[in-house]
């Protein structure tokens, strides 16, 4: 079941033009006959979800091309992760946390009772959101603040902030969204919840300058995230789908 949905969300990427299409079409053989690498699952600390291809912004690099419009990857559903929850603890597989992707989490209508079916069954839960309207919504807040109340410290959000500056977010995120992203994050750090930041290098800007430079807004709002911790602060390397990659299992 585990393995269906890695490759649920593998077999979305329509986009890999520059590799050879049957590459990693076999489970156990390369496209040149050989056999495939494998490295051993040993425990799954973190399993990933995407709750969906449909977001509310049209990103210019989004790795899965969500969209206001894309629905290709349907709403992940709190059945299926009941399901999930249940073969990690008879597999025995060590996990730690339950992490949230999209598309955009809080488009998803059941995302705040699957986050709260992860938290009420031990597990640590990381979200990935853009913090804009769909978190926004008076209905989404109130059921984050009961959530948080009663799960706190075991809830991380984790907010994408492209850049520091509102042009260079908004030049991947559309004209506003810097904005509308703070307005999210003002009222979740006001709140109490426990907050980390990603971030990209696409501009060429060495690390140390944008971590000075992210720490001088955080100071500036008030946000109690640390710009100089990897953890909380993670400026991600750009990605390039032209690159050939080895098939390993």
């Amino acid at each position: 079941m585990i393995v269906y949905y890695i490759y649920r969300m593998l077999a979305y990427d329509k986009d890999i033009t520059a590799i050879e299409a049957k590459k990693f079409s076999h489970p156990d053989i390369t496209l040149k006959g050989e056999e495939r690498a494998i490295v051993p699952l040993k425990k799954l600390e973190t399993l990933w979800i995407n709750t969906g291809t449909l977001c509310n912004i049209d990103c210019t690099h989004c790795y899965i091309l969500s969209s206001p419009t894309n629905d290709d990857l349907q709403y992940f559903t709190l059945d299926e992760l009941k399901k999930l929850v249940i073969e990690i603890k008879q597999l025995k597989l060590g996990t730690q946390e339950i992490a949230f992707t999209g598309g955009e989490p809080f488009m998803n209508p059941q995302m705040c009772q699957m986050l709260e079916h992860v938290l009420e069954n031990g597990f640590k839960a990381l979200i990935l959101s853009n913090a804009t309207q769909p978190l926004q919504r008076p209905n989404v807040k109130q059921s984050l603040l009961k959530i948080n109340t009663k799960y706190g410290e075991n809830l991380t959000l984790r907010i994408s902030l492209d850049h520091h500056t509102a042009e260079y977010h908004d030049k991947e995120r559309g004209l506003g969204n810097f904005n509308k992203a703070l307005e999210g994050v003002d009222w979740l750090n006001e709140n109490g919840f426990t907050l980390n930041i990603a971030s990209r290098s696409i501009w060429g800007e060495e690390e140390m300058d944008a971590r000075d430079a992210f720490h001088k807004l955080i100071s500036q709002r008030g946000y109690n995230i640390n710009a100089y911790s990897g953890a909380e602060l993670i400026i991600f390397p750009e990605m390039d789908d032209r690159v050939d990659v080895p098939e390993i299992t």
